[in-house]
């Protein structure tokens, strides 16, 4: 079984936080998903009186019960089931009952202070920060706790006064320098939602292919030197071609499965990013890796791969279907940047290599700048195991964007080139060209 994906959402109080979970658990389907929130684990407070309890500063770190919240999360990403407890609000105390939650393969944990603990972030995989005014996140917690929580206006006021806004300002506003992605306005913008779904699906499916070719997520495998989650990730691309086998006398010749993983979607939507991202994972896993690219694409650098955001990692040209199936075996991991620009031969090519026991990443656009599918993008995504959507945000009105326009007025199909002849726009924004000769 593979690792399971934790995500840390966290943001001030009333930010937005759960609605920001929900529609990610909305997004992804509710098989295979679950939401943990910290409030469930504030220590229980059963043994102190009731004017003891409402003094609690409940917005400091020292409120919870990180170690069993630590103990928990760790449990439920390595495949055991856990028993979280419920937190009665009314009482400030532990109800005696628990909610029994089973393993899943995407575990969201949402809370204000997530982020402020180091071992809580080091399990986490993306790291989230809801940014709320201040205003705003009041009048919601006034709200939520006088309807679900029973206090009154005076006594939320002196909460917030007393202890919400210092805890705030001290720990909780501090850890949003360690926030992957910082999403303003929470569950309600609708773009930043969407594009952190995909990218949840994205980690989802990168660890199912791990666990499939028997690598741990994020680690070396057994007998090779131990790294970090995220340790001299620049220095891993330092050859498009590892080929010591020496290096790791722990593995095999190759994984006994190979599988086909295909990223797709329209221009400036971070595919290289995320192929990038996955090769240096498979390099820091001391694996053969060769990385390639159509030799018609030198648009930023002959040797490497580079994305628009100019992240890169050094690469070999192919100029056809042949010449990746030559380089392909001499590696266990073959990344491929630009498919859809080989000849018809690449399919027959991946596939080969697949089947011998490769693992096979590939990247590239799905529909043309008309709008229709890009061969061979289709046979690919039929035979792929593995299949990641991207998206990028339209310049027009500011949607998720799945579709490329093109801006200058070239017929020809092909035409290799960045912001000079290609923007990204939405379905509503998108205006596809004219045929020749149309009306």
């Amino acid at each position: 079984m593979s690792r399971g994906v934790l995500i840390g959402i966290a943001g001030g109080s009333a930010s937005g936080k759960t609605l920001v979970a929900a529609k990610i658990y909305e997004a992804l389907g509710p098989d295979g998903v679950a939401i943990l929130k910290q409030d469930s684990y504030y220590r229980d407070l059963a043994d102190l009186t009731p004017e003891e309890r409402a003094r609690v500063n409940f917005d400091h770190p020292d409120a919870f019960d990180t170690p069993l919240l630590l103990e928990q999360v760790s449990r439920l990403l390595g495949g055991e089931p856990i028993e979280e407890p419920i937190y009665d609000f009314t009482r400030h105390a532990r109800s005696e009952r628990t909610r029994r939650v089973l393993p899943v393969s995407v575990v969201i944990l949402e809370g204000i202070l997530v982020l402020a603990e180091r071992e809580l972030r080091a399990l986490m995989d993306i790291k989230v920060f809801v940014d709320t005014d201040s205003d705003v996140r009041l009048l919601r917690r006034l709200r939520r706790d006088i309807h679900e929580r029973g206090r009154t206006v005076e006594s939320v006021l002196s909460q917030y006064e007393t202890y919400v806004r210092p805890m705030h300002l001290e720990f909780i506003e501090p850890s949003k320098r360690f926030a992957d992605v910082i999403i303003p306005e929470g569950g309600h913008n609708r773009v930043g939602v969407d594009l952190l779904a995909t990218k949840v699906q994205a980690v989802r499916n990168e660890r199912y292919a791990e666990a499939e070719a028997g690598v741990a997520p994020g680690r070396a495998p057994t007998g090779a030197p131990s790294t970090g989650r995220a340790s001299n990730r620049a220095d891993a691309g330092n050859r498009a071609v590892e080929s010591d086998r020496s290096r790791n006398p722990m593995r095999g010749d190759l994984p006994r499965g190979g599988s086909l993983e295909v990223i797709c979607g329209p221009m400036f939507s971070g595919k290289t990013e995320e192929l990038i991202r996955r090769l240096r994972r498979s390099q820091i896993a001391r694996q053969r890796v060769v990385i390639l690219k159509p030799s018609i694409d030198d648009r930023y650098d002959v040797d490497h791969l580079v994305s628009h955001s100019q992240i890169k990692i050094p690469s070999l040209q192919a100029r056809s279907a042949r010449d990746v199936l030559e380089h392909g075996r001499e590696a266990e991991v073959v990344g491929i940047d630009e498919v859809q620009f080989f000849d018809e031969g690449i399919v027959a090519a991946l596939e080969t290599l697949a089947n011998e026991g490769r693992r096979v990443i590939v990247a590239g656009l799905d529909m043309d700048y008309r709008a229709r599918p890009f061969e061979p993008m289709p046979q690919l995504l039929a035979r792929a195991e593995y299949i990641t959507k991207t998206l990028a945000i339209c310049v027009t009105c500011g949607a998720p964007a799945g579709r490329t326009q093109r801006v200058t007025h070239r017929g020809e199909r092909i035409l290799v080139g960045s912001s000079e002849h290609y923007e990204a726009r939405c379905r509503r924004c998108f205006d596809p060209p004219r045929e020749e000769g149309a009306e």
